[in-house]
């Protein structure tokens, strides 16, 4: 083999051992995990909805929205866990963003921008909205969802 072809050859071995072994060092992208949540009703003919949050690395953004609400009220939501339910354990709040404000139709909509140190987008946790803002307290819970990580 010619000289000037070998060192063509070494030196490309040299740079793609490198790239490799740069690349296996890198630090993963953050995986995205989607949950589309329904908020079903705590007494009948209640508030209801639909909320859809989307979690990369601690970043948790998406959606919710609720209707059957009176006018021009507000309306604290959180999400509760890890190991709880709307209809069984019941847990502290481990996220939250600003309150839902229902228009002049009883129509809430709020968009969801904040973090998160748990991945709460797992069973075990829920999305509670409630009767009160949170400047008032929040009270009880109207309408709750169970998350289940969306495929």
């Amino acid at each position: 083999m010619k000289p000037a072809r070998l060192l063509v050859i070494v030196v490309l071995a040299v740079v793609l051992t490198a790239a490799l072994a740069a690349g296996a060092g890198a630090a993963k992208k953050p995986v995205a995990v989607h949950a589309s949540i329904e908020l079903t009703a705590f007494s009948q003919g209640g508030p209801q909805g639909v909320a859809y949050l989307k979690r990369v690395g601690t970043r948790l953004t998406g959606w919710i929205v609720v209707w059957g609400l009176a006018p021009g009220t507000s309306h604290a939501w959180h999400v509760h866990g890890p190991q709880g339910s709307c209809t069984g354990t019941q847990a502290n709040p481990v996220a939250s963003d600003d309150d839902l404000v229902a228009d002049a139709n009883g129509v809430a909509y709020v968009k969801v921008s904040t973090t998160s140190a748990l991945n709460v987008i797992r069973r075990g946790f829920y999305l509670n909205v409630h009767e009160l803002g949170s400047a008032d307290g929040v009270g009880a819970g109207i309408t709750c969802g169970n998350i289940r990580r969306s495929l």
